[in-house]
């Protein structure tokens, strides 16, 4: 993460204001981790025991449920709430309103995602719907730090800014979150304001995709009522 040539390492030096907070530790994000079940001695199928229908079985109408993070612009949300807890805890003050704005902002974009993933296995309306809602909360976070830096007089880097297509490629290549930590401790404010919105933009690009896939898997196979009713069709031989 110390190579030289890479973007953070050729920014100009910019002492970190001390903490106006104690100091504490980035709190975790949980990540989804699957459960191996427990393997358990075979027992005679009851009502209560009968396995859920899957869409390999002829009468299944379940969709395999979506896990988020296998979705490319999740790790990118994982970052995005590190960042910014890191951010509002290093430069805003304890009593800028702000400083809860932002947290919650970024942890919206991302649990929006995690619950849309959920509920879309019985409802493709609330995937999109919260899919879309955490786009909204990006964007909110995204005029935050736009505002951070306008007002500091800060530059905001733009294409032409000699440092952005190597940020660009960096926030493209994220896969894992936990590099991050190392690369954020040598940034200044400047620099993670338009690290955060770098990866905004490309969450929001990405997330986009991901609503226009979800409508045109809507359009050409329905949703959970149609699934349902075509499962018990099955079931019954006509």
């Amino acid at each position: 993460m110390g190579r030289s040539g890479t973007w953070w390492d050729c920014r100009p030096s910019h002492p970190v204001p001390p903490n106006p907070t104690n100091s504490h530790p980035v709190p975790q994000t949980p990540t989804l981790v699957p459960q191996t079940p427990t393997p358990s001695h075979k027992k005679t199928p009851t009502l209560n025991s009968r396995p859920m229908p899957t869409p390999q079985s002829p009468n299944g109408f379940l969709p395999n449920e979506t896990n988020p993070e296998k979705l490319l612009f999740y790790p990118k949300l994982v970052a995005l709430y590190d960042i910014t807890y890191r951010f509002i805890t290093t430069y805003l003050e304890p009593k800028d309103r702000t400083r809860d704005q932002m947290l919650q902002a970024a942890r919206s974009g991302k649990q929006n995602v995690i619950e849309g993933a959920a509920d879309g296995l019985t409802s493709s309306k609330m995937e999109i719907s919260l899919t879309n809602c955490a786009k909204g909360s990006l964007r909110e976070l995204q005029a935050d730090y736009e505002d951070y830096l306008r007002t500091r007089e800060l530059p905001h880097w733009g294409q032409n800014h000699p440092r952005t297509p190597a940020l660009s490629q960096f926030c493209k290549d994220l896969a894992h979150p936990e590099h991050l930590i190392v690369t954020w401790k040598k940034m200044n404010d400047e620099e993670l304001c338009n690290l955060a919105l770098t990866l905004i933009h490309q969450s929001v690009y990405l997330i986009k995709n991901y609503l226009k896939m979800l409508e045109n898997r809507f359009v050409e196979q329905g949703g959970i009522s149609e699934a349902m009713t075509q499962a018990r069709r099955n079931h019954r031989h006509f």
